[in-house]
């Protein structure tokens, strides 16, 4: 979804679909309030919810804002951080 917007699981299985990454699971003001869904992968009825990469501790969203505006180390930080914490 553009912007990462809220999607109706209901709509994208109807629609054939049986995964959405459609959420960001951070915080950024006048944007996302997301600090209570998984970072890891989850379902909601038949749809698999996989959400965007955010850092571990402080949820920082790994994309290109974050890419755009930290230091290359820093990103490589919280990238490496978050690999070591996938559980799949």
């Amino acid at each position: 979804m553009p912007r990462m917007m809220p999607v109706d699981e209901k709509e994208v299985e109807k629609a054939g679909y049986s995964y959405n990454s459609s959420i960001n699971p951070t915080f950024l003001p006048g944007r996302y309030n997301n600090l209570k869904v998984s970072r890891t992968y989850f379902k909601e009825g038949n749809v698999t919810q996989v959400p965007a990469s955010v850092s571990p501790n402080f949820r920082i969203p790994l994309f290109w804002l974050s890419f755009h505006n930290f230091p290359l180390f820093f990103y490589k930080k919280l990238a490496s951080d978050c690999l070591k914490k996938i559980s799949i």
